[in-house]
Order: structure tokens, then sequence, then C-alpha cells
């Protein structure tokens, strides 16, 4: 009965906000979801503690939007939207990936990506492919070499991270050349046993993993 309560009282909320709303024909793919500028607190109170299925529609509506290629890309714009998504914490660490790479890769923005993990870590702070994801923004697209090393470094430190890991994080220490395999298994290391099929697409397409793998 809770959950159905919850059910009903956003679908109240999508209809309020559809009142709200600009027309179809000037929607645009920046556009963030309802609710999304409320406290997490308060979106926990509407949904009666079942902050889930919200996490699930933002989750969504973000895919949506970071899989759409637009004519002319805005970068403060999607920051603007990932971070007020992000903010409400998804249980999702391919989502967080994605987001990192479509803001360097399609709004040539790899600053914003530190912003993005650090909320994935909130959630995930164990998780080696976010702080690898980092690592290899740091390292191989802004050259940061130290800052590329430590997140490295913080990766090497989870007992299922790949052994290479900690040699990446000396070399990167050094200011040491990796060789092109080294790129290689650092994106296939970030990657993982994920279901996320529209994360591994963009990577093809981005040219970042070959079609193949």
């Amino acid at each position: 009965m809770p959950l159905l309560v919850s059910l009903i009282g956003f679908a109240l909320a999508l209809q309020i906000h559809s009142f709200v709303l600009p027309s179809k024909e000037s929607q645009s793919i920046y556009d963030p979801p309802p609710l999304v500028h409320l406290p997490r607190e308060v979106v926990d109170v509407l949904f009666l503690g079942n902050h889930e299925i919200y996490q699930d529609f933002i989750h969504i509506w973000l895919l949506q939007a970071l899989t759409e290629d637009p004519e002319d890309p805005d970068p403060k714009k999607m920051s603007f939207l990932i971070e007020s998504v992000l903010r409400h914490l998804p249980k999702s660490q391919p989502l967080y990936m994605l987001s990192c790479f479509v803001m360097t890769k399609t709004y040539q923005s790899p600053k914003n990506c530190e912003t993005i993990i650090q909320y994935g870590l909130t959630v995930f702070p164990e998780s080696f492919r976010l702080l690898m994801t980092q690592g290899y923004i740091s390292g191989f697209v802004l050259k940061d070499h130290l800052k590329a090393s430590a997140y490295y470094y913080r990766a090497a430190q989870i007992p299922s991270a790949p052994a290479y890991v900690a040699g990446v994080a000396k070399k990167f220490a050094k200011k040491e050349p990796l060789d092109p395999s080294e790129t290689q298994n650092a994106i296939q290391s970030i990657l993982g046993p994920t279901e996320s099929s529209q994360f591994i697409e963009f990577l093809k397409k981005a040219g970042m993993i070959k079609p193949h793998e």
C-alpha cells in the first residue's frame, strides 16, 4: 500500500510539472527531470521512503540525454543536468562513468569528470572502476600525471583491482610514457562486467575501444 501511494504521488507530481514544462517542440535534452531541484530528504518523504523509485526515473531520464547526439553541444547545460541528477546519488556505476566520458568526448569538458566521479564514489566508495575512470581522464586526457597517479594508486588499494594498476600509478608518478597496450588495459578495466550496452557502444563510437571487443 505505501508503494502504491508513492506511485500515485509521483504521478500527480509529474502531472503538475507538465503544466510548466515547455511544449514538446521546444523541449531540450538539457531539461532536468521533475522534482530534481528538491533535496534528497524531501524527495524521500514524498515517496514515503521509496527513494529508489525516483532514482530509477531520473536514471533513465539522464541516460536518454547522454545518448543523444546534439547538433550544438552545450557543456554548461549538460553539466548542470548531470549534476542535478547525480546529487540524488543513483545506484548505477555505469551511469557515472558514462556521464564522465560523454562530458569528455561529446562536450569536450574532461575537467567536469572529477566532480561526477566524486558523486559516484559517495555511493560506491570501494569502486576501483570509478577511481580508474578518473585516473584515465587525468592521465591520458588532461595529462595531469600526478593526479592520475593518485587515482590509480587509490584504485590499486582495493583488493579486487587488477594487479597491474599499481604499476600504472608508479609510471604516472615518474612521468614515464605508457605503452598503447597499457592504455587499452585501462579502458578494459574501467568497463568491467557491466550490462550497460549504451556505455559500451558510446566508447566504441568514440574510438576508445575497438569494435570487436
